[in-house]
């Protein structure tokens, strides 16, 4: 298969780049007879869709869907689904100075490394911008797992840290309550710091990581199987392909590793006849199989690797970089650890007019090149008396995220309805029988 593609039984084939004109998906193996609600499906594309507020990145798309095959009258035919989402506010000219540089976090020169060819606009098939499709996707599959025939499952992400701002652990929360939240965070104390704390970020020039915690709800317990293809195993299999995605827990909370394993023990009810457990400390999934409770899990984001301050790398010949940006213009402010989540961020240097120091060369001179001047302008720099080769100056430009993970909670239950609908597609025999 493809590595393109994802899944066994309904099949996810990603297509597009940020900066190309369109990005989206084909959805392969969904059921025929189905009606689909097209305005569902493009809400959760409004949820995760760029330019929505202060916190996110200023690229303002509208992310307006259009399936152009697999459905007819209203209802999916059986046939390959295909999502379009047209890129109507591409900037790929801030990325010109950027096309042989290695981007530090980015995966730049590994493309080059295994492709030898790449788009550098936005990073190119790398962005996070062709999630717009597994959105689309996954919110078809939503909606089939809401009319699924032995119940309907349900499925609610949210953020529940962002830096070291962690909220209130929260048993039953809905999709209301996220949104309310800019960052959507559901704990109103907590959300307020987060977003100043995202804001301030943002303001400095950097970025902040955190986690996203989901609750999925309604799952027939048996769901999974023993060996492989274990229910955890196949809902990570699909996280850990999300962007800055560093690691998952699954849990009631992340704190199994800790306790005794008479404490850890989740012991096995029946209330008329249905298969439950006391406490849920296992997260809804025991020997690879879902227990009929409650399914929760943990990601961890890293911090965005795009950064508006000066960071040392190389380009494509080698040859040392500083990467500068706005940020050095402004006052730095600086982001203070905070300790609980009733402190708040309030502290900032004064401001003072940063400065790039110039490396001298063996004539005392340096060539520093904007990302407004064109190639044709950019003079190989001298070699200095140790006859190695001063770094190059170059003003990064482009638009980001200060933090993915508000924008990062449509994706996570998108994918989370995609895993789970692979393995709910499964011949009736390897299905639980009741």
């Amino acid at each position: 298969m493809s590595a393109n593609s994802i899944g066994k039984n309904i099949v996810l084939s990603s297509f597009g780049e940020s900066h190309g004109p369109f990005v989206g998906a084909v959805l392969d193996g969904f059921p025929s007879g189905f009606e689909l609600d097209l305005q569902a499906i493009q809400k959760q594309l409004q949820r995760r869709r760029p330019g929505q507020s202060a916190l996110t990145t200023s690229r303002n798309e509208s992310d307006e869907v259009q399936i152009i095959s697999g459905v007819f009258e209203g209802k999916t035919l059986g046939t390959p689904i295909t999502f379009l989402i047209p890129n109507t506010d591409q900037k790929p000219k801030d990325y010109d100075v950027l096309k042989d540089v290695y981007r530090p976090g980015h995966a730049d020169a590994l493309w080059d490394l295994k492709m030898a060819h790449r788009d550098y606009r936005g990073g190119g098939r790398s962005s996070a911008r062709i999630t717009a499709g597994w959105v689309a996707a996954g919110a078809l599959a939503e909606q089939y797992l809401a009319q699924f025939h032995s119940g309907p499952i349900h499925i609610c992400a949210w953020v529940q840290q962002i830096h070291t701002l962690k909220a209130q652990a929260a048993q039953t929360v809905n999709r209301d309550d996220v949104d309310r939240s800019a960052v959507r965070c559901p704990d109103t104390e907590a959300s307020s710091l987060m977003e100043n704390a995202v804001l301030l970020a943002k303001q400095n020039g950097d970025s902040l990581g955190g986690v996203i915690r989901c609750r999925i709800t309604g799952v027939p317990a048996g769901t999974g199987a023993p060996v492989f293809r274990k229910l955890q195993a196949q809902i990570s299999h699909y996280m850990l392909n999300l962007n800055a995605v560093k690691g998952i827990y699954f849990g009631e909370d992340n704190l199994s590793h800790e306790r005794l394993g008479s404490e850890n023990n989740d012991s096995w009810t029946s209330t008329n006849g249905k298969l439950g457990t006391a406490s849920n400390r296992a997260g809804g999934i025991v020997g690879g199989m879902a227990t009929g409770e409650a399914i929760t899990f943990e990601l961890y984001f890293k911090p965005t690797s795009t950064v508006k301050k000066e960071q040392k790398t190389i380009n494509k010949e080698g040859n040392p970089v500083i990467i500068s940006a706005e940020a050095l213009e402004r006052t730095q402010i600086e982001i203070s650890e905070i300790a609980s989540n009733t402190s708040k961020i309030v502290s900032a240097e004064a401001p003072e007019s940063a400065q790039i120091e110039e490396p001298e060369t063996a004539s005392n001179t340096s060539k520093i090149v904007s990302a407004e001047a064109p190639e044709s302008a950019q003079i190989e720099e001298p070699e200095t008396a140790s006859n190695t080769k001063e770094p190059r100056v170059i003003m990064a430009e482009g638009r980001h995220d200060p933090c993915v993970l508000p924008r990062a909670i449509p994706i996570v239950e998108s994918l989370a309805a995609l895993a789970l609908m692979d393995l709910l597609l499964e011949p009736p025999s390897q299905l639980p029988h009741s």
